[in-house]
């Protein structure tokens, strides 16, 4: 499988392993019993002629976690000044901004620093519902929003700000706060998450000689669950060799590798944020240079195949992996142009959507030379694999016949705009396409469209059902005109986030 280098030694072992291995969607995946994430960090060493494309899966009896009660400290309210105001806010490109998703949607956090730290607030439609002061510039921040309606925000400075290398190889302060107060204040964090619901969060400490702990803090159930991490976050160069993030459904926290070709190989680690259970280990070996593996969970991932000679043909596939019977399944599998690869890659928390843009692969099989095709937006039916809509991405004329029922019948290229980048909203089920546009021959950053497809009633070749305009990019993230939320100025002259109307 795939055009890299060891891509013929594959194919030659690959016969003399049938009886061995079992078999699943044209890749092979090796189980066996290994040693618990508490005492060895790494797997054992994989026989030469498993090099292939394959996976070990593998989990033991549940850890014996390092557990104390996380009862809540004695807290004390942040000094909060007053709020933050519109003219603070609005088209500054000191500002910075946030915006809920999950049970945190229709919430936005800013940020504004000044001479002494920062001053934030966490906004809905009608203004600010917590505000506060900070001893530092975060970095980072983020919220979450619990069933009770209380919000936590997390704010740590973890990263380089701009052109100064501080970056994680000296690590930052970390705030959290929990509807305005306080709850845990800690000095040298490498990195942390706030989940969605607020019910839990998560953090990286070192432990010295380059070794770190994971924390993850569960405030339903009153919980700090601690796990050793070993090397994996420290600083290879100036680059992370892992990653911490939530699953997207949330359950779980993925401790991945981190490629420069984001192939997802390597050995990937997962941790229960509630109940105690196990922790596993998901090891993905072999991918070719083109190939991709976006793992999803513990339990569901997707696989991207370029092909090659032997087997020409863009290929994805979902695989289900069932840690009961340890076996793996192909759930389905979609073909398409041959020398292609995907990214970037996005799959919905409610396990609806998968979006992906591909791009030819820079060694395409059988020397065939690149197409327009080859550059465009898939949106799959996450359940069943079929597209539910496709766009070409590079292919201007293409564009412009699918974009008649926002531009009219007499437009051309330049109403149309360029291409940049596609997401899926999954509070609102639908896909937002971002285009750009130039003045003069240059980037017009002030000029931005949005082109918004409901979902629920979305074709293959399905129009716009509407196109709004927008300023919001990477330097002017806190902008005046956005979707699918908006800062506003209140007439009270207070700071609101309201859906764009």
């Amino acid at each position: 499988m795939g055009n890299g280098p060891g891509s013929a030694k594959r194919a030659g072992v690959h016969g003399d392993l049938i009886a061995l291995v079992v078999l699943a969607a044209g890749a092979v995946l090796l189980w066996r019993a290994g040693s618990s994430p508490e005492t060895s960090e790494q797997p054992a060493e994989t026989p030469a002629e498993g090099l292939f494309i394959g996976m070990d899966l593998w989990e033991k009896e549940p850890l014996a976690w390092e557990s104390e009660s996380a009862a809540m400290p004695r807290t004390k309210r942040s000094s909060a000044r007053s709020e933050l105001t519109p003219t603070e806010v609005i088209d500054n490109p000191d500002c910075g901004m946030r915006i809920g998703a999950g049970a945190a949607f229709g919430l936005a956090m800013v940020v504004v620093p000044d001479a002494i730290g920062a001053r934030f607030s966490v906004l809905n439609e009608d203004g600010a519902v917590q505000s506060g002061d900070l001893p530092f510039a975060p970095y980072r921040y983020m919220m979450g929003k619990r069933s009770d309606g209380s919000i936590m925000a997390g704010f740590g400075r973890l990263a380089p700000e701009h052109d100064v290398n501080q970056g994680r190889e000296n690590p930052g302060p970390l705030r959290i706060y929990l509807n305005g107060q306080l709850i845990d204040a800690r000095e040298g964090i490498r990195d942390f998450g706030v989940s969605n619901d607020g019910s839990s969060f998560w953090l990286v400490e070192p432990l010295g000689e380059g070794s770190s702990r994971l924390a993850v803090r569960n405030l339903d159930e009153g919980t700090e669950r601690h796990h050793d991490l070993g090397d994996k976050h420290e600083l290879h160069g100036f680059d992370m060799l892992y990653g911490t993030s939530y699953t997207p459904n949330g359950n779980e926290l993925h401790v991945a590798p981190v490629n420069d070709n984001e192939s997802g190989e390597g050995v990937h680690y997962f941790f229960p944020v509630s109940g105690g259970g196990r922790a596993r280990k998901l090891r993905v070996e072999g991918i070719d240079p083109w190939d991709r593996a976006y793992i999803v969970s513990s339990t569901e991932g997707y696989f991207f195949f370029t092909g090659d000679e032997s087997e020409p043909g863009f290929r994805v596939e979902k695989r289900r992996f069932d840690w009961a019977t340890r076996e793996t399944s192909a759930v389905w599998r979609l073909e398409g142009a041959s020398g292609v690869t995907p990214s970037p890659i996005q799959a919905t928390p409610d396990g609806a959507w998968l979006l992906f843009e591909t791009h030819p692969a820079h060694s395409r099989p059988g020397g065939r030379s690149s197409q327009r095709s080859d550059w465009a937006l898939y949106v799959l039916d996450a359940s069943t694999g079929e597209p539910a809509f496709t766009l070409p991405t590079v292919d201007e004329q293409a564009q412009l016949a699918r974009l008649q029922s926002v531009l009219g019948s007499g437009a051309d290229v330049e109403d149309m705009g360029d291409f940049n980048r596609a997401r899926i909203d999954s509070g609102l089920n639908q896909l937002i396409i971002d285009r750009r546009f130039e003045t003069d021959g240059e980037p017009d950053y002030d000029r931005r469209a949005l082109d918004v497809y409901d979902l629920d009633t979305i074709a293959v070749h399905a129009q716009p059902d509407f196109r709004l305009p927008s300023n919001r990019w990477i330097l002017n993230p806190c902008a005046s005109a956005a979707y699918p939320g908006q800062l506003l100025a209140l007439e009270d002259g207070r700071l609101a986030y309201a859906p764009a109307r």
